[in-house]
């Protein structure tokens, strides 16, 4: 007994994402729902893919009912409650592009960044990143 029938569309798309996702759990989830559908107990996918077998319940669950939302989202987390993040995709990608260098290119005597040399730097301290000192980055 399959514990998922797929239509032949549901399945081309399924395989499309796990090639082009970069999600790891939208690859994940679409990979259990192929194998479920193939006839692959949930045991076995659980185990395949390192997770409990209720989490491959919950997302068969949750892929049937919403059979009325896009493909897409169907495979997505759902939105988390609570108070949306403070910084800004500005501020996260000037960060981002900053520890993509070397911190010896500003004339600092350390391979990698750390909280401290990032909240000297002068374009993080003006986007405000409050970052903890004793971390590494």
């Amino acid at each position: 007994m399959h514990l998922v029938k797929l239509s032949l569309s549901e399945r081309r798309a399924l395989a499309q994402q796990i090639h082009r996702t970069k999600d790891f759990k939208v690859l994940k989830r679409s990979q259990a729902l192929l194998w479920l559908s193939e006839g692959t107990a949930a045991s076995q996918v659980a185990k395949r893919l390192g997770i409990s077998r209720r989490t491959i319940y919950s997302w068969v669950s949750s892929y049937q009912n919403r059979r009325s939302n896009s493909f897409g989202s169907r495979l997505q987390d759902r939105p988390k409650p609570g108070r949306p993040p403070r910084k800004s995709p500005r501020v996260l990608r000037a960060l981002g592009v900053l520890l993509q260098e070397s911190p010896r290119r500003y004339g600092y005597h350390y391979t990698e960044w750390t909280a401290s040399l990032l909240s000297a730097r002068p374009k993080v301290f003006w986007y405000n990143i409050t970052l903890y000192r004793s971390k590494t980055i």
